[in-house]
C-alpha cells in the first residue's frame, strides 16, 4: 500500500506517516499521537498494533508517563487546553 493510500484510509498525514516509517518521531506532535497514529496504521495494515505500541514505548518512552504527561495526554481532545497547561508547566519548571 502507498503511503498517499494509506493516509487516505487512516486520515493521518502523508508527512506524518513518513516521519513514523522513516523512526523519525521526534517529529511527530507527541506521545498521543505517535501511539494514535501507530494504532491507526496497524489496524488498516491488520498488523498486532498493541504489540507494536509496546515496542514503540519500550524505546522511545521508557519511563512510565508523569502525573502531570497522563492529565495532558486525557485533555488531548482539547488541545488550547493542553497548550496552556503546558506553558505553565514550563514557566513553573523555571523558577
Amino acid at each position: 500500500m502507498t503511503v498517499a493510500k494509506l493516509s487516505a484510509k487512516t486520515a493521518i498525514s502523508t508527512r506524518f506517516i513518513e516521519y513514523i516509517e522513516a523512526g523519525e518521531f521526534s517529529k511527530l506532535p507527541g506521545r498521543s499521537h505517535v501511539l494514535g497514529f501507530t494504532r491507526s496504521i496497524c489496524r488498516e495494515l491488520a498488523l498486532d498494533a498493541e504489540e507494536i505500541v509496546q515496542a514503540i514505548k519500550s524505546a522511545m518512552y521508557p519511563d512510565p508517563m508523569t502525573e502531570f504527561e497522563l492529565t495532558i495526554a486525557q485533555q488531548m481532545k482539547r488541545p488550547l487546553i493542553a497548550k496552556i497547561v503546558n506553558a505553565f508547566k514550563s514557566v513553573l519548571d523555571r523558577h
